[in-house]
């Protein structure tokens, strides 16, 4: 028997939710060139098991993971911060390498989906997966 069959591995990712939003930080310099609302955004995902939530934040990439009852708590939060969220299915992978740039939110999302966007900041990146087929999710209508 393989070792591999002796441990379970942890469930593909395929589809994510995107979240965009304002941080509660205090003002950077940077907020003056991204669009009120969309000043961050960060990506949660479910593996069969729990949620995923990877955050690329100013220090450090912050990888959380949620049980299905507290992520209930979590969609809470993001609609009591106005928060806009798109489903997105992450891309096939291709065999041509993703381009390196800085590492910060909007990159680490878009290395996440596998996608190729020229889109430098969240609301680019917004309106980026809605031409490429994104579900724009309301969160006032989730139970």
């Amino acid at each position: 028997m393989e070792r591999t069959a002796l441990v379970p591995l942890g469930g593909a990712v395929d589809h994510w939710l995107v979240v965009f939003l304002d941080t509660e930080n205090a003002p950077r310099w940077w907020h003056r060139f991204v669009k009120p609302g969309f000043r961050h955004c960060l990506a949660f995902g479910f593996d069969g098991r729990c949620w995923l939530q990877v955050d690329c934040l100013l220090n450090l990439l912050d990888v959380r993971s949620f049980a299905v009852a507290e992520m209930t708590l979590v969609l809470e939060i993001l609609a009591s911060h106005r928060a806009k969220v798109l489903a997105v299915r992450r891309a096939a992978p291709v065999s041509r390498p993703m381009p390196r740039g800085p590492v910060y939110c909007v990159s680490a999302v878009k290395h996440l989906l596998g996608i190729r966007s020229r889109a430098l900041t969240p609301w680019q990146l917004y309106r980026s997966l809605l031409r490429q087929g994104a579900v724009a999710i309301d969160l006032g209508a989730v139970p």
